[in-house]
């Protein structure tokens, strides 16, 4: 508080550096006025007309400042903010369900930037930036305040294009095609990602970019999966609905499972078979490392039936309702 009223008393010139002080950091507490600041150049208008006033409006803005005064403009000037990274490729990664089940690998092929060979990257034949005269930032004063931003004309590299590269037309870099092994994990979620580090784009000189894989599960005929268990289907005849029966029906696994259907099972109803759902990410010498398979019952109806299939329903039926109670 060096310019404070109470200790320089009766001097003018303190109170209005302490005047000018109290608005600076009421500019910077209110959105609405930096925003007015930084587009007019101007002071906003204050109702404050005393020295006391004035301190309870430095105060007040403060206390809103303390938080974000150092993130929001002292770090505007450090030399991270133009380091310009290499960009990561996010790709989405279509595989059977089968994929993840045996955690294969598939072979991918996709395009990626790299820094022409001819030019080093730099677009063809560079010359100091006349803006910024080199230092890839302008420099600007608003108040007692300075302010320190990427230049527009450069866009923070120091240089501007003089000749352009013939082979990247003046880009820097070119699209090339690669191909990947990518090994799915044993049971990944999804929508789960796989990184390969450093095999994204390599345009500017230090470090690559990352590739993603985001894993998505083409839709299956035979099986739904539903988080670690799946979901199928076995049709039945009534007569089998009525009775039980043991049927053989294929597996995800490429093996033949048996599938005890109970007497009286009602269509629609569901039949959980443990451990044949999709596997545990990492977990397949765990034990219980699998989730479980729900079979959903559908009863075949006939719509059309012999003389003699009829003949043996019609006395069915009339045993049926002679012991109905």
């Amino acid at each position: 508080m060096l310019y404070h009223p109470d200790k320089n008393p009766g001097d003018k010139a303190a109170e209005e550096k302490f005047k000018e002080i109290a608005e600076a950091y009421n500019v910077l507490g209110d959105e609405e006025k930096r925003k007015k600041y930084d587009l007019l150049g101007q002071r906003p208008e204050f109702d404050s007309t005393t020295a006391d006033d004035t301190f309870r409006d430095f105060m007040d803005s403060w206390s809103t400042l303390r938080g974000t005064f150092t993130k929001n403009v002292f770090r505007e000037g450090r030399g991270d903010v133009w380091t310009v990274k290499n960009k990561d490729i996010v790709l989405v990664l279509f595989v059977e369900l089968k994929d993840v089940y045996f955690g294969n690998t598939l072979k991918v092929t996709y395009f990626k930037d790299v820094r022409c060979v001819d030019c080093a990257g730099t677009g063809g034949k560079r010359v100091t930036c006349p803006s910024c005269k080199g230092a890839g930032k302008a420099v600007s004063r608003r108040g007692f305040m300075t302010y320190e931003s990427m230049c527009n004309l450069c866009r923070g590299r120091g240089t501007t294009l003089k000749e352009t590269c013939k082979n990247c037309n003046g880009n820097g870099y070119k699209s090339i095609k690669r191909q990947q092994n990518v090994k799915i994990p044993v049971g990944c979620p999804e929508n789960s990602q796989i990184r390969l580090q450093g095999e994204g784009d390599s345009i500017h000189p230090g470090k690559d970019g990352d590739l993603y894989f985001r894993i998505r599960t083409k839709p299956a005929t035979t099986f739904v999966r539903n988080g670690i268990d799946l979901i199928s289907r076995v049709k039945i005849s009534f007569i089998e609905a009525i009775l039980g029966v043991n049927l053989k029906i294929a597996h995800i696994s490429g093996k033949k499972e048996t599938i005890i259907v109970p007497p009286g099972t009602q269509p629609g109803e569901t039949i959980k078979m443990k451990n044949l759902g999709m596997p545990r990410r990492n977990s397949l010498v765990r034990r219980n490392g699998y989730g479980s398979l729900h079979v959903k019952v559908e009863v075949d109806i006939p719509k059309k039936i012999t003389k003699e299939q009829r003949e043996i329903l019609e006395n069915l039926k009339k045993v049926y309702n002679h012991n109905r109670p």
